[in-house]
């Protein structure tokens, strides 16, 4: 996710994914020494610019609290193999691949590294003997993730679902099915595919359940709020909440707003801009109708930590080069001594 993130955070019209993965290696993570097969399948495998299948492996990845490494050779082999098939590069295997050996089981960890699945096991995925199955798994995969989308349903509501799926079939196909956390040996794919649909149903109807049970419950109101400005004003506008941002309709959508109070007479909205003090305002009840929810994150400038690691000074490259610029200014200086001297010499 960090070179995602580096990604995100660069200028529109300047997106550079070999910056990010250098930005990324600047910071000096464990995976420093093969993170270029690790930007490759994020340019290749990821999920377009969104980056919304690097955002689901990550939600798996804390649903099952791994800290799991994927490996050199691993990664290497996720990123790089060719299966040779026409019309697709099975991105919902490779990614499967990757949900499964980040929750893999303690057992199957070492030295912090997942061997759930080794380079071998890709390898018996590329054989003609199981080529049809891989094809089939690709396109189970592929079928229910845009059924999920298509239906509109929250990363979160779905994202676990579709994780377990994956991660049967990869097994399934394996052989592995008893060394994974479940420990369940399916018939056939299809009954797979039948758990994964249960599962949806599953959720769908416990999601309609913490819907209801985390909205606001109905009450009776009171002869006091009846006759209240205020609790009148939040009952007609439900859509505002305190606390939450918002942008002004009649005004330049660039400034984001957050409601910090409603009174008897107004709401009071504050901005925060990047370099100067933050601005107030106060507006009748009726603008509040104006005011439209700010669904992305709210910008803000970055903290200390991030922006030092992105300085110049922060960069391996930078200092690569610097290294190079001051050894070839010492064999320059080294020539000019030498022609001094050469020249004396007549």
């Amino acid at each position: 996710m960090t070179i995602a993130q580096h990604y995100e955070l660069q200028a529109p019209g300047q997106k550079d994914l070999d910056k990010a993965v250098q930005q990324a290696a600047s910071s000096l993570p464990p995976c420093k020494a093969y993170i270029r097969s690790i930007g490759d399948f994020v340019s290749r495998f990821a999920g377009g610019e969104s980056f919304k299948l690097l955002k689901y492996l990550d939600f798996i990845c804390k649903q099952y609290g791994g800290s799991n490494m994927l490996g050199e050779e691993f990664c290497s082999a996720v990123a790089y193999t060719d299966w040779k098939l026409s019309g697709t590069t099975l991105p919902f295997l490779r990614v499967a691949l990757c949900a499964v050996q980040i929750t893999a089981p303690q057992a199957q960890v070492r030295n912090s590294i997942s061997r759930m699945i080794s380079k071998a096991d890709i390898d018996k995925l590329k054989t003609k003997k199981i080529s049809d199955d891989v094809q089939t798994a690709e396109a189970l995969m592929a079928s229910a993730w845009e059924a999920t989308e298509t239906t509109g349903v929250p990363l979160e509501q779905f994202a676990l679902a579709c994780g377990k799926m994956q991660i049967r079939l990869i097994l399934h196909l394996l052989g592995k099915e008893m060394k994974g956390r479940e420990q369940v040996q399916y018939d056939s794919m299809t009954d797979i595919k039948d758990k994964f649909e249960a599962d949806m149903l599953q959720t769908s109807h416990s999601g309609k359940k913490d819907a209801k049970s985390t909205a606001e419950p109905a009450s009776v109101k009171s002869l006091a709020d009846a006759s209240n400005p205020r609790s009148i004003a939040l009952d007609m506008y439900q859509h505002i909440k305190i606390g939450k941002h918002y942008v002004a309709c009649k005004e330049s959508m660039s400034k984001v707003w957050q409601l910090v109070d409603v009174t008897e007479s107004s709401a009071i909205l504050v901005h925060k801009p990047y370099f100067t003090d933050e601005e107030r305002k106060e507006v009748k009840h009726s603008e509040l109708k104006t005011l439209k929810e700010w669904s992305q994150p709210v910008p803000m400038l970055v903290g200390d930590s991030l922006r030092a690691s992105l300085l110049p000074s922060a960069s391996a490259t930078l200092k690569s080069e610097l290294l190079k610029a001051k050894a070839q200014t010492s064999l320059y200086e080294k020539y000019l001594e030498f022609l001094g001297k050469a020249f004396s010499q007549f």
